[in-house]
């Protein structure tokens, strides 16, 4: 009798135990769906991971889905072994299997890991390696190291561009380098003349052999060209040197941030005119086509002074004859007369019979704007003269030390005319007709103008990394460079500075010809 009732008791615990466990499993929340995201939240190259390649750690930047990294110039990234963080269930490359810290992988191209969620989802996430600033990288080797001394002896060596991971083509062939430049050539960062083997394409500007490595020291914004160059395409100028910013190493040392730019000379993509021989001389053929600069320093091998003091230099033809230096002189000094005389507003026996207009009210607004010094008839004002045709004024050049980067003759002022008042210029102001033309330019320009502050911005951005190798190679932003009107400490100072100039500038034209007729 005990026996059957300590049996009952057993077994009825046994069913309030196994209720209760019961009724405890159908009180507890359903499992969670699987995920159907997942996400890279850490990348880098180690050092430790790849002691051979790099001395430090390599971290990437994150955005969204794209993956970048910094890694240092000539450093080898055919097989790095990546450092990654990630919730996914798998990470493939082209169906490999990838593992943090030990899989071997090729960085030289942009490549997509392939994230799996843990419901089977796939997330790609795209994979990309920029060397050093991530700007495309200029690489000069001299012949045996040789250094390059001066602005007339070329070095030969061999020239490549690597556009580090942009859509640009990668160029290496052989070259001759100089220096080149005035003032710029005496400045610890040197500029330089470039003279390939054989035209060739670079970085998306049309095939030349003849280019130019401007160092922009005494800009410290590094810009100053580049947007001179950028409102002149927009003013509609037939032709204004394409540049793109590129760090320069010469001989493996770096020289800092540069802008390739192309050098000025005949060629359809760049001056259109046609390319004279010494054979030109008859009626029609020695007409044109003739490249000129006026520069007071008279570094040319052809110059002549005009009796209106304006300082012509030869550009090109290289080897001009005799006859052919005649004809452009006397062509000069027609154009000086009719500029002068009592009947210089007829369009059609004036200056204008012998000059375009219109390009000269191109190349004034640009380097009114900048308040340009050179621009003042003093040197790297352009002018050219097609076969049969007019005189055209352009292209633009040298703006280094424009915009209030200047420290003489008040052209620190974002306030009142400077190339309204220069020789030639001032003369066809006291044409209303010229007047009114240039203000109309002007005024028509001004929604594009508008938007020249957040030009500025954003190529300050594209420069945010060069910017910062290029203060770590020439530590000069305390201190003053000829010839500096100021000196703000910092990049952003010198953006900033460069952006108030050009606003308050274009202020004060505005108000200006608000108040003409």
């Amino acid at each position: 009798m005990m026996n059957g009732r300590r049996e009952l008791l057993i077994s009825l615990s046994l069913l309030l135990v196994f209720a209760a466990c019961k009724k405890d499993k159908s009180s507890l929340p359903p499992e969670p769906p699987p995920r159907s995201t997942a996400a890279i939240t850490a990348f880098s190259v180690r050092s430790s991971v790849n002691p051979a390649v790099i001395r430090e750690d390599v971290p990437a930047v994150i955005t969204g889905n794209q993956v970048t990294l910094f890694v240092p110039y000539l450093a080898d990234v055919d097989s790095l072994i990546p450092t990654f963080t990630t919730d996914a269930a798998s990470v493939t490359l082209n169906g490999t299997r990838q593992v943090s810290d030990s899989s071997y992988t090729d960085f030289r191209h942009q490549f997509t890991y392939t994230l799996v969620a843990e419901d089977g989802t796939p997330i790609e996430y795209t994979v990309s390696l920029k060397q050093f600033t991530g700007l495309p990288i200029v690489r000069v080797l001299t012949q045996n190291s040789s250094p390059i001394l001066n602005t007339e002896d070329y070095v030969v060596g061999n020239f490549e561009v690597i556009s580090n991971g942009t859509t640009l083509a990668d160029y290496s062939g052989k070259t001759e380098i100089r220096g080149r430049g005035n003032s710029t050539w005496g400045m610890p960062k040197k500029p330089y003349r470039i003279k390939l083997d054989k035209k060739s394409e670079l970085l998306g500007m049309p095939s030349n052999r003849h280019w130019a490595l401007l160092a922009n020291y005494a800009d410290k914004t590094l810009m100053r060209n580049h947007i001179a160059f950028t409102i002149g395409k927009w003013f509609g100028m037939d032709y204004t040197p394409r540049g793109q910013f590129v760090e320069v190493f010469l001989n493996n040392q770096y020289q800092g941030a540069y802008y390739l730019t192309e050098h000025i000379r005949p060629d359809p993509n760049r001056v259109n005119i046609t390319e004279m021989g010494t054979s030109d001389e008859s009626p029609a053929t020695i007409t044109g086509g003739y490249l000129m600069e006026i520069d007071k320093r008279y570094d040319a091998d052809y110059f002549w002074t005009t009796g209106r003091g304006v300082a012509m230099t030869i550009k090109e033809p290289e080897k001009i004859t005799t006859a052919q230096l005649s004809y452009i002189t006397n062509y000069i000094a027609e154009l000086e007369g009719s500029l002068y005389n009592a009947n210089f507003r007829d369009p059609e026996t004036g200056y204008q019979k012998y000059i375009n207009d219109s390009t000269v009210i191109q190349w004034y607004w640009v380097n009114e704007l900048f308040r340009n010094q050179d621009a003042d008839f003093f040197s790297s004002v352009f002018l050219y003269k097609e076969r049969g045709q007019k005189l055209r004024m352009g292209p633009l050049w040298d703006f280094d030390i424009g915009a209030g980067n200047i420290n003489y003759n008040n052209s620190w002022e974002p306030t009142g005319w400077y190339i309204r008042n220069t020789n030639w210029i001032a003369r066809m102001f006291q044409d209303p007709a010229f007047r009114t033309r240039s203000k109309a330019k002007w005024i028509s320009m001004k929604p594009k103008l508008e938007t020249l502050l957040a030009l500025i911005d954003e190529t300050a951005k594209t420069l945010q990394y060069s910017q910062a190798e290029n203060f770590k190679k020439w530590d000069i932003l305390n201190n003053y460079v000829w010839p500096n009107y100021v000196v703000t400490g910092s990049y952003a100072g010198e953006v900033a500075y460069f952006k108030t100039f050009l606003q308050t500038r274009m202020a004060w034209i505005d108000a200006q010809l608000a108040l003409e007729n």
